[in-house]
């Protein structure tokens, strides 16, 4: 039993006609009409959400800092009695 690769016969690419500049533009057109029905679809909210949300992230953040700030120092410390030097930017 043998096996035997065949192979495809070469296809030349068919020139396509291009668009013309009217329908490229109709085309775009179409483009921005769908854009703007997918924009109706969408879940805008309400200014007392972003207010909230707004507050959340800014007490988050905060939260965020001072612990980063607190696990800095601890940090700082430790390597404070390890080397019993007091590093020269705090000086």
């Amino acid at each position: 039993m043998s096996i035997m690769a065949t192979t495809k016969p070469k296809q030349t690419p068919s020139k396509k006609n291009k668009p013309t500049a009217s329908e490229k533009e109709e085309g775009f057109m179409d483009l921005l009409k769908g854009i703007r029905g997918e924009f109706g679809k969408i879940s805008w909210p309400t200014p007392q959400q972003i207010t909230g949300n707004t507050i959340v992230v800014l007490v988050m953040v905060a939260i965020v800092s001072l612990g980063m700030w607190g696990i800095d120092n601890i940090f700082r410390a430790i390597i404070w009695l390890i080397t019993d030097e007091i590093p020269r930017h705090i000086i």
